[in-house]
């Protein structure tokens, strides 16, 4: 038997793979990124949304020929992706740090009667 947080946390870390991945691939063509909204409903982030959304601005390169990417359009498209993400990631990880304390304390000796 599974349990919910189980699958839970699989969710989790298939979204921060899948988001490692893109991030650090050389060539992230727009598209790829719509297969993360797939698993949005599963677990909402708005760095994906976001992301998802802003990932648009990247056919401005494509405006001109030769193609040019354009500063402004890769700042706006990942700096707030980035904050976004990253909040994420320090709220989850505060929320993870809570429940490993209330897990690791200390247990009272117990008196033995002799």
């Amino acid at each position: 038997r599974v349990r919910v947080v189980g699958i839970r946390l699989l969710w989790e870390i298939l979204v921060l793979v899948t988001g490692l991945l893109f991030v650090f691939c050389s060539v992230l063509h727009p598209w790829y990124v719509s297969w993360l909204l797939l698993l949005v409903p599963l677990t909402p982030r708005r760095s994906v949304l976001y992301w998802s959304a802003a990932v648009v601005l990247t056919y401005t390169a494509y405006s001109s020929k030769p193609v040019v990417e354009r500063a402004w359009a890769l700042w706006l498209e990942y700096v707030p992706f980035f904050l976004f993400w990253f909040q994420e990631l320090g709220t989850r990880l505060k929320f993870s740090l809570r429940r490993v304390e209330i897990v690791l304390q200390p247990v009272p000796p117990t008196s033995e009667a002799a």
